[in-house]
């Protein structure tokens, strides 16, 4: 059961890995446009405020989804977490993989090696 957990948690991390780096491409697209727009095709005075409107807008709809799904403030640790944790719940229905039974059994194994820690080694 174990070995079925880290399948599903590898591939759960390489999905969220492979979405972090969409979002840098698509950012790093936006930037050759603004670029493109800015030095040949317009200038700076009329390219100024697109890109400050279009960041700005970017940042308040990404803040405010994030406060949606979780509540909480914004943190990168946190979010790449929690979309593999959703990643891995996704997974884990398509598998018929029980993942309830699977943290009481790790918990059950974690709450024995505490107790084991009690005994002295022989």
């Amino acid at each position: 059961m174990h070995e079925q957990y880290e399948v599903l948690e590898r591939r759960a991390t390489r999905t969220v890995t492979i979405l972090g780096y969409s979002v840098l491409l698509f950012l790093c697209c936006q930037f050759a446009l603004f670029a493109r727009l800015t030095w040949w095709e317009s200038s700076w005075d009329v390219m100024e405020p697109v890109t400050w409107l279009t960041n700005v807008c970017e940042t308040i709809i990404a803040g405010y989804i994030y406060y949606l799904f979780r509540n909480r403030e914004y943190s990168n640790e946190d979010f790449r977490a929690f979309l593999i944790n959703r990643r891995i719940r996704k997974l884990a229905r398509r598998a018929n993989f029980d993942l309830q039974q699977y943290e009481s059994l790790q918990q059950e194994l974690n709450n024995l090696e505490r107790h084991l820690e009690y005994f002295p080694k022989v």
